[in-house]
């Protein structure tokens, strides 16, 4: 199968969303704020559910989430932040490569994670650069670097910027992005209200003028 962009599609692609955030500058489980006719997570969910048969959240309160229906998996060592979520996915996956994607970004483009998806590279992690810098919560990870990233743990380097500047990477930089035609915004978090309602407007534009990359 080809996407439309010509990369071949591969199913062998596991899809982990991390949803462990404390929301502290958002004041309540951002993943859950409202979102078009859902919530913030769905619309994660929704960019990514064509992509793989092996989709699941990484959190470690799986109440707010009973009805979602993908598996929910804890982290392995609670409180360590997004590189101990990226441990917990790479134990869990059943493929060798993980999408990881936070759950607070509800203009994700299915465009370029089919790109992504689709690309062949012998890196152990293929990642977007735009021009904000390196995205590591938007990037695949092969299972290979768990032992990496055990190692950063024991020794407490909790930095996912810091830890991913250290890999061999696939990078997807700013000009290829600008290239592929997918909107910038596609990386912005909701990590406020008043983001969350900036990301409602950059998303009613995009409605009205017929250019949302979503699908």
């Amino acid at each position: 199968m080809k996407n439309p962009l010509g990369s071949p599609l591969s199913p062998h692609v596991s899809v982990a969303i991390l949803a462990g955030g404390r929301s502290s500058r958002f004041g309540s489980n951002k993943a859950l704020a409202a979102w078009k006719d859902g919530r913030v997570i769905d619309a994660v969910i929704s960019a990514v559910v064509d992509i793989s048969g092996d989709t699941f959240l990484v959190t470690n309160d799986t109440g707010p989430y009973a009805g979602i229906e993908v598996d929910k998996i804890p982290d392995l060592r609670p409180g360590l932040g997004p590189l101990a979520g990226l441990e917990a996915a790479l134990a869990h996956s059943r493929y060798d490569r993980v999408l990881l994607l936070a759950c607070d970004m509800p203009l994700v483009s299915r465009r370029l994670i089919r790109y992504m998806t689709g690309l062949f590279s012998w890196a152990p992690c293929v990642i977007p650069q735009p021009a904000s810098g390196l995205e590591p919560l938007h990037a695949i990870y092969h299972r290979s670097l768990l032992p990496l990233v055990r190692r950063a743990l024991d020794n407490n380097w909790l930095s996912m910027t810091s830890f991913v500047e250290t890999l061999p990477a696939r990078i997807i930089r700013s000009e290829e992005i600008s290239m592929l035609k997918i909107d910038k915004n596609c990386f912005r978090s909701a990590n406020t209200p008043l983001e969350l309602e900036r990301l409602k407007g950059i998303y009613q534009d995009r409605t009205i003028a017929h250019a949302v990359d979503l699908d």
